[in-house]
């Protein structure tokens, strides 16, 4: 059986509690879109954990997915794996996967958006995390994707190929140029550690 949770895009909708209370049931919890915002909160035997990009279903032993349409921010989720085993829970590369082509929010994306935030007259609230210009980048197909960032060539590629137009990106948003070239080593570095994550996240929901 397959369930899927869905907002009305009001955003704090309880999303994350839902699939919480369901994740027991299942054998797979995947996310498929979103990126690290304001996350969810999830309380079970007196403790708190705040999780913005691994799955709810983490405190369970199932299979937890993060699917192509998310945007990911590596060091986030290095936190959270962090974070929780800290708290005495695993979340190894046989428990978490991580789909290759899964988008990954990058420092220049969270300088733009900050960027553009300060630049309005009305501000929309953004989260300041470089979700917004991620999905653009996804779309237009500027982006650079996990399988890129666990190949130290590839990603080294990929980033020097974007680079000019992000630093004009910046420029023009009255930014530095040079925010546009920074944490790429810290980049590499976590395309490392996240490399055993790696799967292909549609194979294992339909072999599932």
């Amino acid at each position: 059986m397959f369930t899927i949770i869905t907002g009305a895009q009001f955003g704090d909708e309880g999303k994350g509690k839902i699939v919480d209370m369901l994740a027991s049931e299942y054998d797979i919890i995947a996310r498929f879109q979103g990126g690290d915002n304001a996350g969810h909160t999830v309380v079970t035997d007196g403790k708190t954990y705040k999780l913005h990009l691994i799955p709810s279903g983490v405190l369970y032993d199932k299979r937890l997915l993060i699917g192509p349409g998310t945007v990911m921010n590596p060091i986030t989720l290095m936190d959270e794996i962090n974070m929780l085993a800290e708290c005495g829970i695993d979340a190894p590369p046989t428990k978490l996967g991580i789909d290759a082509k899964t988008s990954i929010i990058m420092p220049y994306h969270v300088a733009l958006d900050t960027l553009k935030e300060e630049r309005r007259k009305d501000k929309i609230g953004t989260t300041g995390r470089g979700i917004g210009y991620a999905y653009r980048d996804k779309v237009s197909r500027d982006e650079i994707i996990f399988a890129d960032l666990i190949n130290n060539t590839r990603f080294t590629e990929r980033f020097e190929e974007l680079l000019p137009q992000k630093e004009f990106e910046i420029e023009l948003l009255g930014g530095d140029p040079k925010l546009a070239s920074k944490g790429k080593e810290d980049y590499i570095q976590l395309g490392v550690m996240l490399d055993p994550y790696i799967t292909d996240v549609s194979k294992e929901i339909n072999f599932a």
